[in-house]
Formats: structure tokens, C-alpha cells, sequence
């Protein structure tokens, strides 16, 4: 009896454990709100990739991201189909650089009928695409850059772009964007203030399982020890 009391006691702890440190906490931020969007990167053009180096704050399984996008406020309206790629700057000759030929593609996504309006008077509008995954498996390392790329193909009204905030609120980011037209991909100027550190993205981490492994272990050897004593 004792022991199946010890057995659940241990169940228990590590279930509850998990929950806990199971809740996606960010690990990249970078999207501000509405009037803290500088611009959006018109001078990439539809069907046309544009990257963002995204310097992580902290590791883990990767449980979701938000990016956001819209359209200049000449346009009015845009809606098309998006599609997104995240990839880890682990390449073995071009470290630092994005090279997709040499850096570990870690998620690609598609989305259809995205639209956006432009915001009042000129002002900067943005929607958000947010993505959770029930069950987390893309592992981002501690320390790691990841390179985060969008595209988007025009179906009615204007072309949607991503949108640039400033400052990063968890991470990092160089105040450059990069465009895929004339590898090894270079600067896109957007905007006269090149303090803009670039694309608007969130990443979501939870531990990686060998954390919650380690924390079961742990719990484990503190139930034996007190049954000992």
C-alpha cells in the first residue's frame, strides 16, 4: 500500500511538473503594437522571399510562432496566400549567413486567403498569423540564431509584405532584412532609419524533453530519499 502511495506520489509530481514547465514562454519578440510598426518591406516584391535573422533569448522545443504582415497604405486592401520558413543557422562554410542549400530547415508552412487592410490616414496597420503546435518536436537550441523567412503571392487588391517594429523585446536582431533575389541574400534598405532591427516575429519554447527527463529523475531520487529516511 505504501508503495503504490510512493508510486502515484512520484506520478503525481512529475505530471505536475510537466504541466508546469510545459507552458510556452517566448523566446523571441518582436512585434509591438500597432503604432510601433515602422514600415512594411515594399521593396520585396510579390513571390518574393524576405528573411530576418532572429536571435533567441533561450532554448527548447519550438510550440508556435506569430509573424505579422500587411499592406502599404496606398493599396488600400490585399489578400493572397503566405507561406513561411524557419531555419537554423548551423551551416558548416556559412556561418552567420543564410544559406538554404546548408542550414537545417526546421518548419515550412503555408497559409491561404491572408489579407489586410490599410490603416486610417496612412497609419500602420498589421494582422497577425499565430501557429501552436499540440505537440512540440522542432528543437531550437540555446544560444541559437534562426532565420525567418516569408513570401506571399497576390490574389486580389494590393501585395503583402511583412511588417518592421522596433525595438526586439525578448531576443535580438541586426537592423538589417534580406532579400533572396541576389544570393548570398543581400540587404534590403527599406526605410531611412536603419535602426529598424526588422520583420515582426514571436517564437514560443517549452523545455526539451530531456529537461522534463531530468526533472522526473529528480523527483524520483527525492521520493527514495525520503522513503530511506
Amino acid at each position: 500500500m505504501k508503495k503504490n502511495f510512493q508510486t502515484m506520489a512520484l506520478a503525481v509530481m512529475v505530471c505536475g511538473t510537466t504541466a508546469l514547465a510545459g507552458i510556452p514562454m517566448p523566446a523571441y519578440d518582436s512585434i509591438g503594437e500597432s503604432n510601433e510598426a515602422l514600415g512594411f518591406s515594399t521593396e520585396v516584391l510579390n513571390n518574393q522571399w524576405a528573411y530576418d535573422d532572429l536571435n533567441v533569448a533561450s532554448g527548447g522545443v519550438l510550440a508556435g510562432f506569430s509573424f505579422a504582415y500587411g499592406t502599404e497604405a496606398f493599396q488600400g486592401f490585399a489578400e493572397g496566400d503566405g507561406e513561411i520558413a524557419l531555419y537554423l543557422d548551423d551551416g558548416a562554410t556559412s556561418p552567420g549567413s543564410l544559406d538554404t542549400n546548408e542550414d537545417t530547415l526546421l518548419v515550412s508552412e503555408s497559409f491561404q486567403g491572408m489579407s489586410s487592410s490599410a490603416g486610417p490616414f496612412g497609419a500602420i496597420a498589421f494582422q497577425r498569423q499565430n501557429v501552436m503546435y499540440p505537440v512540440p518536436s522542432v528543437v531550437i537550441p540555446n544560444g541559437a540564431t534562426i532565420w525567418a523567412g516569408m513570401t506571399f503571392t497576390s490574389t486580389f487588391g494590393g501585395n503583402l509584405h511583412g511588417v518592421h517594429f522596433a525595438p526586439v523585446s525578448i531576443g535580438s536582431s541586426d537592423q538589417f532584412s534580406y532579400s533572396d533575389t541576389n544570393p548570398p541574400f543581400d540587404l534590403a534598405s527599406f526605410y531611412p532609419d536603419e535602426t529598424a532591427p526588422g520583420i515582426g516575429w514571436e517564437l514560443y519554447v517549452v523545455p526539451e524533453p530531456t529537461s522534463l527527463a531530468l526533472l522526473a529523475i529528480g523527483s524520483a531520487g527525492l521520493l527514495r530519499r525520503r522513503r530511506l529516511l
